[in-house]
């Protein structure tokens, strides 16, 4: 029995609702349901009683929960405990620069570098480069924003790693500072900058012409917008950091006003070697979820 199937059975049950607990594990509603049947196939009984309206565990189903429960603590534990065994204790995780800011290195600290036998290696490069790594086997895993320019195959295994909405930075000195919201169309009238290979402002709009600049720092950013020589677009979370530094202290945030979200997502093949890190770092994740809600991140 697939033992990934179980832990979905036991965020099934919690909910009793399929769309919610997909979304939660970041899966298919028909590849969750598809999971479920298979379960059930192997126990030759129903788990759930499904109609229109909702859907119920069975007599069988709430009789098999304890187990499935205690299974999936099960392999938690051991995952984490065999992982400091592994004779393939080495690991490459790759990551887009903004990622960092998203807890990353709260994971790096607070899990990875507890199992000292285990040596972990970080690359900072494109989300194209990235996924290109991932499938040649140079890496491990991947965390990259989801932009509408990227093309990630289905067969991968994806996982919601963070979740926030994209700002615009300008400085006080700039005539639309004084406004509340900024939109779309504003980023055609004044140089962009951005940090890295992203380019939010074109993810919302592809007829937005290219950065006037692309630096490699948040402090050359900052320069720039603080100067009021660009603006530029970046996730709330990242724009929080920039403005704590010295040259934020002349810059302002401006919601957009078409509201867009971005994603960040955990990328990994199903073939993966490491999927004990892999699962350390996705439990991790959902363990503080509730938590970073609380500080914006998610």
């Amino acid at each position: 029995m697939e033992l990934d199937y179980l832990r979905e059975f036991v965020a099934l049950a919690g909910t009793c609702q399929f769309q919610a607990t997909a979304d939660a594990l970041y899966i298919s509603q028909s590849s969750l349901s598809k999971h479920i049947k298979a379960i059930e196939k192997e126990l030759g009984h129903d788990l759930l009683s499904r109609s229109t309206r909702r859907v119920e565990l069975t007599e069988f189903g709430r009789a098999f929960l304890p187990y499935a429960t205690q299974i999936a603590a099960l392999q938690k534990e051991y995952s984490e405990q065999l992982l400091q065994r592994s004779g393939s204790n080495h690991f490459n995780i790759g990551y887009t620069p903004i990622v960092t800011l998203y807890t990353l290195n709260r994971f790096l600290t607070e899990e990875i570098l507890k199992l000292k036998e285990y040596s972990i290696d970080v690359q900072e490069d494109s989300a194209d480069n990235l996924l290109t790594a991932l499938a040649s086997g140079e890496m491990d895993a991947v965390i990259i924003p989801v932009t509408g320019d990227l093309s990630i195959p289905e067969d991968y295994c994806q996982e919601l790693y963070a979740q926030d909405r994209l700002v615009c930075l300008v400085s006080r000195n700039n005539p639309i500072a004084g406004r509340d919201t900024v939109s779309v169309s504003d980023f055609r009238d004044f140089p962009l900058a951005q940090k890295g290979t992203a380019n939010f402002a074109r993810m919302l709009d592809p007829s937005i012409p290219p950065s006037a600049y692309r630096v490699s720092r948040d402090s050359m950013l900052m320069s720039l917008v603080s100067s009021d020589v660009a603006m530029t677009v970046i996730p709330y979370y990242t724009a929080i950091g920039c403005l704590e530094s010295d040259a934020g202290k002349n810059v302002t945030l401006l919601d957009i006003e078409e509201d867009p979200e971005i994603r960040f997502l955990l990328v990994y093949l199903p073939s993966a070697k490491n999927k004990t890190v892999i699962r350390l770092l996705s439990t991790f994740l959902k363990e503080k979820q509730e938590t970073l809600q609380h500080q914006g991140v998610f």
